[in-house]
């Protein structure tokens, strides 16, 4: 995690508090006529719309096909999950010691970070990165990231996203002009998943709209300045990017030095713990409907890796 005092931080999101008006959309004062005394509206509160609850869906969701690892479950004729036929030494107790349910990776009818009573408010909208893989040149969509008394809010709305896919984002250190950097961390070290990070993990609806909202007990510091969002199939590659701008710097400075600390007692036991780690073999499968899984198309997220360069004509 980078050392950056908070004055400079802060001071970085002070200057981009005026590009936060745009990037956010809030243009209400001169729609509504507003003179030089009328109070500007909070450009972060109005950054995103919650959808409907029948479009949202998250990470106890069942996964997509690409998701799936089929080598871990086999289909009946029907095309729901035999349980006998599952591979037992894949499904032991060993291989669910990493339950996805104790991981706040999401949870889409949680409270948006733009309604967290009292909270200071950041937010962005979408920028593209040049290591998304091909077909998303059109994902736009805002992130808005709350801290208050009671921690860390983060919310994202995407639009234009290949439909019934997985993706995950995280909070970052670096700007979209360093494509984020490393994963924000509340403590540096080999944990990479919550509750260390704060990571959203959504399935696009079939229009590729995606959203969702996590929390975490602790407020995020100074340096948790962007937002990324990823194809899980295609991990490394980076769609999109948001850099937060504060509302009130001020208020965030006072949110973090005041808010909840992180509980390092949380990470006994996770040293070395990261997303490579979490395949299908080791998902906590009672959050997963089994009837509504479907593997016939194939696919696995185990691939990892890179999406294949679409001006490889190999």
């Amino acid at each position: 995690m980078h050392t950056t005092t908070s004055a400079h931080r802060l001071g970085a999101l002070g200057l981009a508090a005026t590009l936060a008006v745009a990037a956010c959309g809030s243009d209400d004062a001169a729609s509504d006529g507003g003179g030089p005394d009328s109070a500007p509206a909070s450009s972060c509160a109005d950054a995103i719309e919650a959808p409907t609850p029948a479009a949202a869906t998250g990470s106890t969701a069942a996964m997509s096909d690409d998701a799936m690892d089929d080598d871990a479950m086999t289909d009946t004729t029907d095309g729901a999950m035999d349980d006998d036929a599952m591979d037992d030494d894949a499904m032991d107790d060993d291989a669910m010691e990493m339950d996805m349910s104790a991981m706040d990776m999401g949870d889409a009818s949680a409270t948006p970070a733009s309604d967290v009573d009292g909270a200071a408010l950041a937010c962005g909208e979408f920028e593209l990165l040049d290591s998304r893989p091909s077909g998303y040149d059109d994902v736009a969509g805002s992130a808005v990231i709350a801290r208050s008394d009671a921690g860390t809010t983060v919310t994202t709305r995407l639009t234009g996203l290949l439909p019934n896919v997985d993706y995950v984002s995280h909070l970052h250190e670096d700007p979209c002009s360093d494509s984020g950097g490393d994963h924000f961390q509340f403590v540096d070290g080999d944990v990479e998943v919550p509750p260390n990070e704060i990571h959203l993990l959504f399935t696009s609806d079939g229009q590729g709209e995606g959203f969702m909202t996590a929390e975490n007990d602790a407020v995020a510091g100074d340096d948790a300045v962007a937002f990324v969002v990823h194809p899980v199939e295609f991990i490394d590659n980076k769609i999109a990017c948001v850099d937060f701008a504060a509302d009130d710097p001020d208020a965030v400075a006072a949110a973090i030095e005041s808010g909840p600390a992180f509980d390092e007692s949380q990470l006994e036991g996770m040293a070395g713990t990261d997303m490579d780690e979490m395949d299908t073999d080791e998902m906590d499968m009672d959050e997963m409907d089994t009837d509504e899984m479907d593997t016939d198309d194939g696919g696995s997220a185990d691939d990892g890796g890179s999406a294949p360069d679409p001006d490889d004509d190999g």
